[in-house]
């Protein structure tokens, strides 16, 4: 009698455990999207841009009918600090 080897060698037998695994993790991966905390300062930064669009127009407005009025000593004062590192 002659055995010529198994025919096994080509059945895997965790092969359906693996496509069953492989199915659900498929199944379970959905598309997200987190915002890092980086990305949320920047929306809230966009936020005050637009309040200060608002102010700059305003001073544009009164510098066009002549109303606007600089006060020269705080300008002076915030200089001096800046330059001094105390802001």
């Amino acid at each position: 009698m002659r055995v010529q080897g198994s025919n096994f060698s080509k059945i895997n037998p965790y092969q359906k455990q693996m496509n069953q695994q492989h199915e659900i993790k498929q199944a379970k991966q959905q598309d997200k999207m987190e915002i890092s905390s980086e990305g949320k300062a920047l929306q809230e930064i966009e936020k005050t841009n637009e309040q200060r669009a608002e102010y700059i127009k305003d001073i544009k407005a009164k510098v066009e009918k002549g109303d606007y009025k600089i006060d020269h000593e705080a300008a002076a004062q915030c200089l001096a600090k800046y330059y001094k590192g105390d802001l």
